[in-house]
């Protein structure tokens, strides 16, 4: 997004990308060409789904996925793309969770803005049969050391309310609590036990969403 020549940029926040085609330098020319065949693949996607990712350092993040709209020329002959991000609940190809958490969220605000008799007749009208939807994951390989101490540290006590585990798993029998990240994985948070709790999950989820 940064630090290039043509630095590409949002034009919508998450929604609409102002995205640079590719180009070749010819003498102390930059020449933009559609028909060059990274450019020509992006015109001609159709319905083929374009995963955009952002490069932050060596990290790369699936941002969403996108179809193109249009592209423009600047004045200085530089030419990009438009590129929108589909509406993910109603493609049969794969998405990410955090797509389809946020896109799941605006619909139930949508919802709840409606009368129960609108609702209740949206409902009739559905499908009983949920459609199947593919979500792109992206885990952290993790120190099962450190689950594992850190489950025996908590000793069946959750370490955040204090409370005894729900439940004990059917598989051992043993105290069921989850092994909580304080800073995040994804936040460049350390897997080590300094940086982990074992909780019980109403306290995860609090963590996570309160």
């Amino acid at each position: 997004m940064h630090n290039g020549k043509y630095p590409n940029e949002w034009i919508d926040e998450g929604q609409e990308l102002k995205y640079f085609m590719k180009s070749v330098k010819v003498g102390t020319q930059e020449q933009f060409k559609r028909q060059y065949k990274d450019n020509s693949a992006i015109i001609n996607s159709a319905d083929t789904p374009i995963y955009v990712f952002i490069k932050n350092n060596t990290d790369l993040k699936l941002e969403g996925i996108f179809s193109y709209v249009d592209d423009h020329t600047e004045p200085d002959d530089s030419k990009w793309f438009r590129l929108r991000k589909r509406d993910v609940l109603n493609m049969s190809t794969s998405m990410t969770m955090k797509e389809y958490d946020k896109q799941l969220s605006k619909e139930v605000a949508f919802s709840s803005s409606l009368s129960s008799q609108e609702r209740l007749r949206r409902i009739a009208l559905q499908l009983r049969e949920p459609q199947r939807i593919k979500v792109i994951t992206t885990q952290y390989k993790r120190s099962s050391d450190v689950i594992v101490e850190a489950l025996l540290r908590a000793n069946g006590v959750c370490e955040i309310c204090g409370n005894s585990a729900p439940f004990k798993k059917a598989s051992d029998g043993s105290p069921y609590l989850e092994v909580h990240h304080v800073l995040p994985l994804s936040q460049g948070g350390a897997d080590i036990l300094e940086n982990v709790l074992a909780i019980c999950p109403n306290c995860h989820r609090k963590e996570h969403f309160g």
